[in-house]
């Protein structure tokens, strides 16, 4: 399903989605796309959705159904007629730059707070932001259980992506000045980052004597994986502590002192 809109949710709202319902919102030029997947019929997402979300007013028409497959496509690309096949193509092009950061949401946003966060699609090289939901299952794991820490208590995460060629420095800037205007709308103690968008201003490691050092790693650890970046440190002592395997954000190597 996917539409344009504007739409408020509570903190209520999100406990109540069933697991079987991915919500996520593209913003871009100050417009809302909402889309989502349903693990089942469009009849049932419809009586879903208008329970939870009659402000979008969405309707049987607003559904597409086809296989989880087909629906990685159609979400990456947004064209019913591309092709499954379309995943074997490795190829990609280098004319543009991308520029990745991520932040995760505890507390709603205030619709006046989005007031002023839209205006900063009208600014020059404005890319998108993109509101991943957790919750769920995602929430229902323990922070510690694995390595990603950002679970508990945590609405959505935010993407924030900026695209430019050339030389340009608009969409940096803009991407740099949005982040900074989110500080007071995001996680705290540390401010959370996603390690699978790559966000090297957030640190970069320092390796000494051809070994990462643990203390610079720490600077842009905590914020991908919390409380658990000691731990992946002393794995990384344990397999590879001449630290063969690095570069500007990896795991750099603990090792025990005995």
């Amino acid at each position: 399903m996917e539409g344009q809109a504007r739409a408020s949710s509570t903190d209520s709202d999100v406990l109540q989605h069933p697991e079987d319902l991915s919500i996520r919102v593209i913003v871009q030029s100050k417009q809302a796309l909402f889309q989502s997947m349903y693990l089942g019929h469009c009849s049932a997402l419809v009586r879903t959705m208008s329970r939870l979300f009659p402000e979008l007013g969405m309707t049987r028409a607003d559904c597409r159904e086809m296989s989880w497959l087909q629906s990685t496509v159609y979400i990456n690309s947004g064209d019913t007629n591309t092709t499954v096949e379309t995943l074997l193509n490795r190829t990609t092009s280098l004319s543009t730059f991308t520029k990745n950061k991520s932040d995760y949401v505890k507390q709603a946003i205030t619709e006046a707070s989005w007031e002023k966060i839209f205006p900063w699609f009208n600014n020059a090289g404005a890319g998108i932001i993109i509101l991943e939901p957790h919750g769920g299952r995602v929430g229902s794991i323990a922070d510690a259980a694995t390595p990603y820490p950002h679970r508990s208590g945590v609405l959505y995460n935010i993407q924030y992506v900026a695209f430019w060629t050339g030389n340009g420095t608009d969409a940096p800037n803009w991407i740099r000045g949005l982040y900074d205007f989110m500080e007071p709308f995001v996680s705290k103690n540390p401010r959370g980052a996603y390690v699978n968008y790559r966000d090297l201003d957030i640190g970069q490691n320092t390796v000494i004597g051809g070994v990462t050092s643990c203390e610079s790693g720490k600077v842009w650890g905590k914020h991908y994986f919390g409380a658990n970046f000691e731990r992946l440190a002393i794995t990384k002592g344990k397999v590879d502590a001449g630290d063969y395997f690095r570069n500007e954000q990896s795991v750099p190597p603990l090792v025990s002192r005995k």
